[in-house]
């Protein structure tokens, strides 16, 4: 058993090493020998019938490299629609097909996969995202600097793609992770996050915003926001961001004086006296993005699973509590715990004194508890709580709380009320527990975040093996170290 142990921790040091290794090899080199370049130049396409120079925006805004549909075909690339990226703008979300290119940047030889769009709208026939800018310092305030000099000149700060900032607002001040675009000349925020910390937007002052899906008027907001220990008057473009993983991005007219490192994210900090996101209501989830979120919910699950190997805590399930601590981390602590204390009660009681006198079959049973747990969450939204619930707050809580109020029901049916009760006050503690844990998790950077993620996965093999008494066996059996036996 120790020996499986031992050979578990080592064969995770050594995953855990290789990562970190790997990350190293990602980001690429460090900034002080890095080449800059301004967020416009000429780069030379290495295409299959010759070489073609071309001016192209150097944006830290985008995932990946586009070029325009026409130019491509014009140039001997045959797009591959069975190789589609995903691409998320302020107007929405569409599918693009890909070519594999090549083309020279600053001196440097860069193959590349890019997306296939529309430009012929657009000032530039191509973009250089994120995937092909490792090794490069890009100036937002500079064009066509040809990677001349290296690393930044004195007194210049050095940003990362992704950064937390301080917004002033109505609110106070607002620490919240902003993605720093070098393809966007404003700034922009979106709409719901503007309005809930107080930024109201200016219909009277529209800029006209232009993607490849088209362009369009958009209202303006004035702000002020910190950045490392620059202070930036922000007059920001009002947008649906919605769909997009961060609620704000900083664009070229806010990041004069800076220079942005592609390869990293916060590389400088706040200031501490920033109000925590988790404090304003419905915005810390909001602001984490899908997939930030995706990647913490099994991490949510394996201490979940510690606490059930480890420490013999019982709970409704792995995910159950999951569920309800990012429902909770969005509602805030009290009012999303009166939520499923509210939706549970409602629930069980309408399970226990309606539907089994009733006799119905399962499927119309869990239909009707879903009416319950819906006229009940409408009674909780009327008391003084702050409330505003959207889909994604209670979507996912009425699934969830349904099949909780199947296994209470259950639970007292086989045992009884004294088992049932211990069980969903733990479910409820851990779920308490889980809402600060994921709070903490959001805020880190993805590199930190990965690495838990591994060391997380690798803690719940080595808990699987674990096969002596949990902790809260140790607290029952404890009389028997007192006893002896005599012959």
């Amino acid at each position: 058993m120790i020996k499986k142990v031992l050979l578990t921790a080592v064969a995770a040091l050594a995953i855990v090493a290789a990562f970190l290794w790997a990350l190293s090899a990602i980001v690429g080199v460090q900034s002080g020998s890095a080449r800059v370049i301004g967020f416009g130049e000429n780069i030379v396409l290495i295409t299959p019938i010759g070489e073609k120079q071309i001016a192209a925006r150097i944006d830290t805004g985008a995932d990946f490299s586009s070029i325009d549909t026409e130019l491509a075909l014009s140039l001997g690339y045959k797009p591959d629609s069975t190789r589609r990226k995903t691409i998320r703008t302020e107007l929405g979300v569409e599918q693009r097909d890909v070519v594999d290119i090549k083309y020279r940047l600053a001196g440097r030889e860069i193959a590349s996969e890019a997306t296939v769009a529309d430009r012929s709208s657009l000032s530039t026939r191509m973009i250089v995202g994120r995937a092909d800018l490792s090794g490069f310092l890009v100036d937002p305030s500079e064009e066509f600097l040809g990677g001349a000099r290296k690393g930044p000149p004195p007194g210049i700060v050095v940003v990362g793609a992704l950064e937390r900032i301080q917004l002033h607002s109505p609110a106070g001040n607002i620490e919240i992770s902003a993605r720093v675009d070098s393809g966007s000349e404003f700034s922009a925020i979106d709409r719901a996050f503007a309005m809930a910390v107080g930024l109201e937007p200016d219909e009277n002052r529209k800029r006209t915003i232009s993607t490849t899906r088209g362009a369009v008027d958009l209202p303006t907001v004035e702000s002020g926001l910190t950045l490392g220990t620059a202070e930036v008057a922000s007059t920001a473009t009002v947008a649906d961001r919605a769909a997009l993983t961060h609620r704000m991005l900083l664009g070229r007219e806010d990041l004069k004086g800076f220079l942005i490192d592609p390869a990293r994210e916060f590389v400088v900090s706040g200031a501490s006296d920033a109000t925590p996101l988790s404090s304003i209501p419905f915005l810390r989830l909001q602001s984490a993005g899908v997939a930030r979120i995706i990647i913490i919910i099994p991490m949510l699950g394996a201490v979940v699973v510690l606490l059930k190997l480890l420490a013999g805590v019982r709970t409704f399930g792995i995910f159950g509590p999951v569920v309800i601590a990012l429902s909770i981390l969005s509602l805030r602590i009290i009012p999303g715990l009166a939520v499923y204390v509210s939706l549970l009660t409602a629930g069980i009681a309408m399970k226990l004194l309606v539907l089994d006198r009733l006799k119905l079959a399962h499927m119309s049973e869990f239909s009707l508890i879903m009416f319950v747990l819906v006229l009940a969450l409408v009674g909780v939204t009327t008391f003084p709580l702050g409330l505003t619930l959207s889909f994604t707050d209670v979507f996912f809580p009425l699934i969830i709380t349904s099949h909780l109020i199947e296994q209470a029901s259950r639970s007292m049916e086989e045992h009884s009320l004294g088992e049932f009760v211990p069980v969903m006050v733990f479910t409820l503690i851990s779920s308490v527990a889980l809402a600060y844990y994921a709070s903490f998790l959001i805020e880190q950077p993805s590199s930190v975040l990965w690495a838990i993620f591994i060391l997380s996965m690798l803690a719940v093999i080595v808990a699987g093996y674990y096969s002596g008494l949990r902790l809260s066996e140790l607290v029952r059996f404890r009389f028997l170290k007192r006893t002896h036996v005599h012959e």
